[in-house]
């Protein structure tokens, strides 16, 4: 089976608005803000752009921080 990687860049107003969102969910029994299964990442490409999302998984909460400044 061949694997493929795929790699999306962020700007710095993405950055910044992820690691916000990864302050204000550091739950009681989160081992770790990025252990690689308390938050959930998804990039969607549009015609236009690609669309950032960032899931807490502990409780749920999903954030949009998409730069859409950028489009």
């Amino acid at each position: 089976m061949t694997e493929h990687e795929y790699k999306f860049k962020i700007n710095a107003k993405v950055h910044q608005e992820i690691l916000d969102f990864i302050k204000a969910h550091k739950h009681p029994r989160m081992d770790s803000p990025v252990d690689g299964k308390s938050f959930k990442y998804s990039f969607t490409h549009t015609s236009i752009g690609t669309v950032v999302e960032i899931q807490c998984c502990m409780c749920r909460k999903k954030k949009d921080v998409t730069d859409y400044d950028c489009w």
